[in-house]
């Protein structure tokens, strides 16, 4: 149930940050350093695509790690059931 909750909230907000963009489609010209400049039309779905990524990976890398440290965790508890039960 919590993963629709999030599923649904996630395409909500990606939605909601598409049909604002969509509404507001102004050319921008963005100026860097070096004189590179280049005209972005959807700057803020770009924006909002970068942000949501960066927290995808992050959500994956946490996850991972948390495995990671409960599979060691089992692990440690099972070497000291087998310590006590001898």
């Amino acid at each position: 149930m919590k993963k629709l909750f999030y599923g649904l909230l996630i395409v909500a907000v990606a939605l909601f940050g598409l049909t604002f963009s969509y509404k507001n489609d102004q050319t921008i010209e963005i100026a860097y350093y070096f004189g590179i400049q280049f005209q972005v039309e959807l700057l803020l779905l770009l924006t909002f695509s970068i942000g949501l990524f960066g927290g995808y990976i992050t959500m994956v890398f946490n996850a991972f790690t948390l495995r990671r440290k409960l599979f060691q965790a089992n692990r440690q508890i099972r070497a000291l059931q087998r310590e006590t039960s001898d």
